[in-house]
């Protein structure tokens, strides 16, 4: 629209698969950023409003990723912690193939409690990079704000603030998860991994 010119590819699919495919394309060691961003499960996504006969409840739709069966069984947002940790290496090493010399991959992840527990999932993602090959260079913080007549204003997701509330009631410390993780990984050079390797 405002006279760029090239054009544009969508590939859909299950993430390390689409990432392998395309690792035998002419895409190989060519692409300079990958951004992506693990599933979390049918609990943070999908559309909310208010009941509309006027109970102080909400209606939730479109949350569930798929009700094929099959297709749950190997999707990453029903998998259980564990497997989910396993799966993302996968798909990080199947990007890595992908990664131009100084090429980035870029993801955003954040914590989420589970069980009243906060689970350390960025953590786990900067693990599976590692595990795949990647080298981590930055990690940023992502407030959910917005800033209104100077002032910095809370944005954060309403599956974030109904679960901080649930867990008040029933007397936990919690308070809103307020940002989320931005994990930088690049493709180490030979050069690199020697200087690891020695350090």
């Amino acid at each position: 629209m405002q006279g760029a010119t090239g054009q544009g590819q969508v590939h859909t699919g299950e993430g390390a698969q689409v990432a392998t495919d395309l690792a035998g394309t002419s895409l190989a060691g060519k692409v300079r950023l990958v951004l992506t961003s693990p599933p979390y499960g049918a609990m943070t996504h999908g559309q909310v409003r208010s009941r509309r006969d006027g109970a102080r409840a909400v209606e939730k739709s479109a949350y569930r990723y798929s009700r094929d069966r099959d297709r749950r069984a190997a999707n990453l947002a029903y998998q259980k912690p564990a497997v989910l940790a396993d799966s993302f290496t996968r798909i990080m090493a199947a990007c890595r193939t992908l990664l131009a010399p100084g090429g980035v991959v870029v993801v955003t992840t954040r914590p989420y409690r589970k069980s009243g527990e906060l689970i350390d999932f960025p953590g786990q993602v900067a693990e599976a990079g590692a595990r795949a090959g990647l080298v981590q260079i930055d990690r940023c913080a992502a407030l959910l704000c917005a800033v209104r007549d100077g002032q910095v204003v809370s944005r954060t997701s309403f599956f974030q603030l109904i679960e901080t509330r649930r867990l008040r009631k029933g007397h936990w410390p919690v308070h809103v998860i307020q940002h989320e993780d931005v994990l930088i990984f690049t493709n180490p050079d030979q050069d690199t991994l020697d200087e690891r390797a020695a350090a």
